[in-house]
């Protein structure tokens, strides 16, 4: 059996990133089925799928950011509290603003210290 072979390309953090729907900049995903669209293409592609026009996401362009240090648990459950009574608010139709990332890293450090183990 032969191994697939993929193109990868390195971020700017020296991680690569393979090739394929998943990290590419024009992936959507769609509906409650999270159906994979690709923007550019206005088609449906099935999860691999890798086209000549396929350039690095912003998420995949971060990844490594952090040079592999661990944040707290305390910090990922203190994001996700967050981010779920923003959920909560924007479902019962309050006008809702997501904070920004580094608004809440600032918030939690300035109440709970560095967000690093």
């Amino acid at each position: 059996m032969m191994k697939e072979v993929f193109k990868t390309s390195v971020n700017a953090y020296g991680v690569k990133v393979k090739h394929c729907c998943a990290s590419c900049a024009s992936k959507h995903l769609e509906g409650e089925t999270c159906e994979r669209i690709c923007k550019k293409f206005d088609m449906e592609v099935e999860s691999g799928h890798v086209c000549e026009e396929w350039a690095m996401s912003a998420l995949m362009k971060s990844v490594g950011v952090a040079r592999g240090r661990v944040k707290r648990k305390e910090y990922q459950d203190f994001l996700v509290k967050v981010r779920e009574g923003e959920a909560k608010d924007k479902k019962m139709g309050k006008g809702v603003i997501p904070k920004s990332i580094d608004y809440l890293r600032i918030q939690f450090e300035e109440e709970h210290g560095c967000v690093y183990l």
